[in-house]
């Protein structure tokens, strides 16, 4: 059973009692909420004047718009990957053409859970939690390797079977990490009677995100001019030039780790 307090905390603005100066219609903070102008916010007074209540709405409705915009994007690239997957092979000269095809096609189903599940993982690491997103991969990692086993060792899907495995995966951890956070609906405000966009929110979070989406763009189209090239030399070279990517991933991962802490922590400081 939830708290009483939570049970009757304001989830608007206009259910806040009080602070009319500072919350009411036309007035200068609601203002700056409602417009999505609020990125730096010291709130200051006596304990019961509203403080952690308005907190909890400005923070409902970032996280409220940063899931729902990232379903439909994932949604979007869904159909766009589905629709484009062959011409995009046949542009890198892939090899196996219908096998990385089905594979293009099968993992392109798994690109909601994706986008989900990172969304998820960005608001429970602005709170501090950055446990909840590692349990949420280890149980990907699991069920990836349990499924992998099972689709490709017994029953013989091939490239097919990889991909199923991998998508559902992916759709377990973003199941678990969507459990976790409506189980604490106090803390995130993510429910069905409160969903949307929020269109200030979306502009602000779409001015900070727009510069590293660029740069992460940048590295991946040169990574495709590059396999491109590699697809010339024939099926051996690409295979073994994915094993090297494999290992350069995992290489690369105590640098994504710290550039992921760091990127919390400044953005926890810059909306302090």
């Amino acid at each position: 059973m939830r708290p009483l307090a939570d049970e009757i905390r304001p989830q608007t603005l206009d259910e806040v009692a009080g602070q009319k100066h500072l919350l009411g219609q036309g007035a200068l903070l609601r203002r700056l909420i409602e417009n999505g102008t609020d990125t730096n916010l010291i709130f200051y007074g006596p304990s019961g004047t509203g403080k952690t209540t308005v907190a909890r709405i400005i923070a409902e409705k970032t996280n409220r718009t940063l899931f729902f915009f990232s379903v439909t994007a994932g949604a979007v690239m869904t159909v766009a990957v589905l629709v484009l997957s062959r011409p995009i092979l046949i542009g890198l000269r892939a090899p196996a053409l219908e096998e990385a095809t089905a594979y293009l096609i099968v993992c392109a189903l798994g690109l909601i859970p994706i986008f989900g599940y990172n969304a998820l993982s960005a608001m429970l690491r602005s709170v501090g939690n950055s446990r909840q997103p590692f349990y949420c991969v280890a149980v990907t990692a699991g069920v990836n390797i349990v499924l992998d086993c099972l689709f490709m060792g017994a029953f013989h899907w091939g490239v097919r079977g990889a991909a199923l495995a991998t998508v559902m995966a992916q759709t377990a951890s973003f199941v678990v990490c969507l459990w976790y956070v409506r189980r604490h609906q106090d803390l995130f405000g993510l429910t069905r009677r409160r969903g949307g966009i929020e269109r200030a929110k979306l502009t602000q979070m779409l001015k900070l995100g727009i510069p590293s989406a660029v740069q992460m763009t940048v590295v991946g189209l040169s990574w495709l001019a590059m396999t491109f090239l590699i697809n010339d030399y024939g099926v051996d070279a690409s295979a073994a030039s994915g094993i090297c990517a494999k290992i350069k991933d995992i290489a690369l991962l105590s640098t994504l780790a710290l550039y992921t802490a760091a990127t919390t922590v400044i953005a926890q400081c810059l909306g302090a």
